[in-house]
Order: C-alpha cells, then structure tokens, then sequence
C-alpha cells in the first residue's frame, strides 16, 4: 500500500495574548495565523494531479486550498494566509486527472499565538469507500525565528562567486564579539565535473550582515587526494589556533575523499596536512559532513560513512582522538530511519555540538534530493535519542523566504541561545545560499 506524506507547519503572527494550551485555544477571530504546507512530489503517485486542502472549524465558513501537483522541483511549498485562530480540522484529498479522489487524509491542527505545531498527515488509498489514517502530532523541540533578511550570505554580483552554484556547509564561531563563517563554495557539480571547490571564510559582527574574505584553501596538487579541493568544514579554536576538519575532493568523480586535517593562525592562512587523517578504507567508501566536538581533552569526531559518493550516509560514525590527528575508531552510533519517508535517502551528521551537559547533533536527512534537518541528543556520544521525531526545520518553516530544501546546519549558543546558520535550495534562480534562524525561548 502507498503513502503520501504531508508535513503542515502553523505559526500565527497575531495580536492576541495568552491563550492557554491548545486544547484551551479560544476560537474567536481576535488573530489570525498562516499555514505553510509542504509537500515532497517525489511521494506522490504519478496519477495524482490535484490536491485539495479543507479547514474546517465550527463557527467559522470552511477554507478551501486547491493545489495542482506539478512543476519540476521536489518540493513544493504552499501558504495559506489570514486563518483565524483556534483548532482547525485538516482534510487533504488527492484526485486524479478526471477529478476522482483517490487517496485521503485528516487531522487537526491548533493555530495558536506566536507557537509553532507540526502536523504529519499519513494519506492511505481509499479501501472499500473507508479511509485508512494515521496522524502524527509532534510538539517541536525548538522553535525558529527566521532572520528578516534571508539569505543572509548569498553570491555576490559581480563578484568572484556570482556564478557560483554552492553557498553552503557554514561553519561558525564567535571570536572576540566578531563572527566567523567558514563555508562551501563553487559551480554546480552537475553542469562541470572537473571545476574546483573552495572553502572560503567571511566575518561579521552581529551574524547577519557578512563581511567577504574569500576562498581560503587552494586545490592540492594534481592527482593529489584533494586536487578537486575541499568542502564542509568543521572548525574549533582550540589553545589559541584555529583547527579545521574538512572533506577532501579528488577529480573527476570522488566529491567525499576522506577526512583533512589543517591549523591557522588567524583563520584565513591555513598549514594543511599533506595526507587525510581519516582516509577512504575498504569499509569506508566516502566521508560525509565531519563534525568535532573537544570534551575533556578528548576530540569526538561524528562523521557520516558511505559506500561511495554516490550515495548518501546512512551511518555515523564515531571516532575519538587525543591530538585531533589519530583517530581510533568507536564505531556507528547513529543510523538512518529508512521507515520515514524524510530519512529515507539517509543522514549527515553536519553539527555536533555539547550543549547543556550532553551531545546535541543537528543532522540532515536526505528524502532523495529533498532535504532537511533533525535533531537528535546522546549523554555520552554513543547512544542516541530522538532521531526519529519529526524534522526540526523544513523549507516551509523560512517564510516568507521561498526555499526548496534546508538542511546543513551549523548551531552555537549565544547570549543564552541557539543560533542557527543553515544552507538552503532556492529555485531563482536556483542555487544554495545560506540562512539564519534563532531560538524562540
């Protein structure tokens, strides 16, 4: 039996104050709210054509949304504007060509003052004229707030990198009240097998607005195990030097070529260590996305494994090291839910931070090219909890910035919260450029 899953995310931007628990919403027209809905085309049945959204709340005249399924792009991203606020009933039909629903699916969903709820809607065929559902709730770990001036780091006309396709792995500290970025940049991998990819560094004093340096790490030499270049950063400034962790490139075809290693003075000259401290093996076919995180003298290094590049990590792995050189190998810790349709393609560790007395990791999960992130936290690295929860972030949550896809984030506390820069697929025209959200407290 197929399934369709829809993901509705609710945020509300009313005037309207202290309105209890869900349960306890008032349903008066004090404030109205928006619905941002997405949905991953690549689950949906080829003989879908049309989507039909229904709220309906007692006292109030039933909301319409029809949604034609089409286009190119894998996810699409609808908003429903100026609901009122209280508990709405969520009926999402999908019809076919000659108008025939073919596939249903219901639940509730509470638009309340300034909260954020997450909806999954598990859409079954229709069997026997009866409607086979489950619905999901999930109440958010975190809640965003979106930076009113996304993207906040983006290809700059006329710039080196205006033609560049990848804005994207950002690695942050804060150093001194001043911001440091470090990030993947180059042209589109699909369009140009051979072209270099740079890490490159910028700054800023409040996190937002970006100070460019440039591309920081040359190309090693030819036939070098790094002589495409370098991508996905994980930076520490550690005893007074920046250490950096990083994925290796190679031409033409090997994109996820081993674990580099490299120290700066000041963060933009970098000494490189001429081989990977983490190389390809016969069980570790490619690297993905290395995160290091120092506790007690002792550097954890979280790395997603593969077969090869071509396919995505379903596993992370844990390695530990004294001197952030030599690596003893702990093993995986962390896999892939194959069984939820936004982990299905697998998973990237991208940021591990420790947080609160326990490892908190921000991954991202792969729905074939679709993307978003997920949260996940362990008291001592090993064993994790809450990776299969709903995704903490999705491209419906950027509005009113119209992304496809987020996901690779990098996370630090500051003055007393999350923050949060993240890579996101925007479609025009379409690139990766780099967001910014905040913890709501």
């Amino acid at each position: 039996m197929r399934t369709i899953i829809f993901l509705l995310l609710v945020t509300l931007f009313s005037l309207s104050c202290d309105l209890g628990t869900p349960s306890e919403v008032p349903t008066s027209t004090s404030g109205t709210g928006s619905i941002a809905f997405s949905l991953s085309r690549v689950s949906v049945p080829p003989e879908i054509k049309l989507l039909v959204v229904r709220l309906e709340q007692q006292g109030f005249q039933t909301i319409f949304k029809s949604i034609p399924v089409g286009g190119t792009s894998d996810t699409m991203n609808i908003h429903m504007a100026d609901i009122p606020i209280g508990i709405w009933n969520v009926t999402v039909d999908a019809q076919d060509a000659q108008g025939v629903t073919r596939y249903s699916g219901r639940g509730s969903v509470a638009v309340v003052d300034a909260q954020l709820s997450q909806l999954y809607v598990y859409m079954t065929p229709l069997v026997g004229g009866e409607v086979q559902i489950t619905v999901i709730w999930g109440s958010p770990r975190f809640r965003w707030k979106m930076s009113a001036e996304n993207p906040v780091l983006s290809q700059t006309l006329g710039s080196w990198d205006q033609k560049h396709y990848y804005h994207d792995d950002p690695a942050l500290l804060k150093i001194g009240g001043v911001y440091h970025i470090w990030y993947s940049t180059g042209y589109n991998l699909s369009v140009s097998k051979v072209d270099t990819l740079w890490i490159a560094h910028a700054s800023s004093l409040d996190g937002i607005h970006w100070t460019k340096t440039g591309p920081v790490f040359e190309p090693g030499a030819s036939g070098s195990w790094r002589d495409k270049g370098a991508i996905s950063p994980c930076v520490l400034f550690d005893g007074g030097i920046y250490k950096m962790w990083f994925v290796g490139s190679k031409n033409p075809f090997q994109y996820q070529n081993g674990i580099g290693y490299a120290t700066s003075q000041d963060g933009v000259k970098w000494s490189v260590e001429p081989q990977p401290v983490l190389p390809l093996t016969s069980s570790i076919g490619a690297t993905w996305h290395p995160s290091v995180v120092k506790k007690d003298n002792v550097y954890y290094l979280f790395v997603g494994v593969s077969a090869s590049s071509s396919i995505y990590s379903g596993d992370v792995v844990l390695l530990t090291s004294l001197d952030g050189r030599s690596w003893q190998n702990r093993g995986v810790v962390f896999s892939a839910h194959g069984d939820l349709p936004w982990q299905r393609s697998g998973i990237l560790p991208s940021e591990v931070i420790y947080d609160e007395n326990r490892f908190k990791m921000f991954f991202t999960a792969m729905n074939v090219q679709s993307f978003s992130i997920g949260y996940a936290e362990s008291a001592d690295g090993v064993t994790w909890t809450g990776s299969g929860e709903p995704p903490i972030l999705t491209s419906a949550s950027t509005a009113p910035w119209p992304t496809a896809s987020v996901g690779f984030p990098a996370v630090l506390r500051d003055g007393g919260k999350l923050k949060m820069w993240f890579s996101a697929i925007v479609m025009d025209p379409p690139r990766y450029q780099i967001g910014y959200a905040e913890q709501v407290q």
